[in-house]
């Protein structure tokens, strides 16, 4: 992806054992956590890593028991660390990376599973983990035609029944819209009609501006949630015109701790990730 992206950008995908082996799961993402952290800190991989390399992790994680699983990939707490090695943040800059919830574009719910005659209720099994130390993200979805109406099924060429014929798991689509780094540009291969800036000062206690560009007036969203994807806060709400705008988010009342500001509108959401330190 160095023409599109200016950087090659690396791709994991796993997919975990399924169903009551939780402890085969746990197993796994310490593992995968312990030979990162080797990777990152000692160069011991399969092959030189650049610094600073775009990377995201996705996949049919099978995440129907404990939470611990999506701690350990999230924010490199090995459970195992007799076996595996001590704790390791995984991203670029020492903190956590993003697990992006997407909804389904004509319903407000999460689910990438479902299977009314299983004992498993409908569930959030295929994840998307990325670096958003390096990666700048735009629109993801998760797409099930069966929720969507008939004349956004024709005008995107699409069958009712599609994503239910193709597979038992409904697929997730993740923008990526530029990387950045030390001595890369910010630039992608999608029109930055929108643009969320990084908050100033970062970290920060307890108030911080958030800055953001819109190319075209619309209506848009500034939230901010915290690291487990509950809601806390919505700073604005409203209609936008053309050019630059600012938010300043007082976080008084709120704990110390890792959170994520989620700029959206009809077509368009990106979020980052802001440290509150008290």
């Amino acid at each position: 992806t160095e023409e599109e992206l200016g950087k090659n950008l690396m791709i994991f995908n796993s997919h975990l054992s399924c169903c009551a082996n939780n402890e085969d799961r746990q197993q796994q993402v310490d593992e995968f956590a312990g030979v990162w952290r080797e990777w990152v800190e000692e160069g011991d991989g399969p092959f030189n890593l650049e610094s600073e390399t775009p990377f995201i992790h996705v996949g049919d994680f099978n995440l129907v028991g404990y939470r611990q699983q999506v701690i350990t990939l999230r924010d490199g707490d090995i459970d195992n660390e007799s076996q595996y090695g001590e704790d390791f943040l995984p991203d670029w800059d020492n903190t956590a990376i993003v697990d992006l919830f997407s909804r389904h574009t004509h319903k407000r719910m999460g689910y990438t599973w479902r299977s009314d005659g299983s004992s498993f209720n409908p569930g959030k099994l295929d994840y998307v983990f990325y670096s958003d130390a390096t990666i700048d993200s735009s629109r993801h979805f998760t797409l099930n035609t069966l929720a969507m109406d008939e004349e956004t099924l024709s005008e995107n060429g699409l069958e009712w029944d599609d994503t239910q014929e193709a597979s038992d798991h409904l697929p997730r689509i993740f923008d990526v819209t530029a990387v950045h780094g030390l001595d890369v540009e910010h630039q992608g291969s999608l029109p930055q009609k929108f643009y969320l800036g990084q908050n100033f000062p970062n970290p920060f206690n307890p108030s911080t501006t958030i800055s953001f560009t819109v190319e075209a007036l619309c209506n848009a969203s500034l939230q901010i949630f915290d690291m487990n994807g509950r809601w806390r806060e919505t700073l604005v709400d409203n209609d936008f015109s053309p050019g630059n705008h600012e938010i300043v988010w007082n976080a008084l009342n709120q704990p110390s701790g890792v959170y994520f500001m989620s700029l959206a509108s009809k077509d368009f959401v990106e979020t980052r990730k802001i440290i509150l330190l008290k």
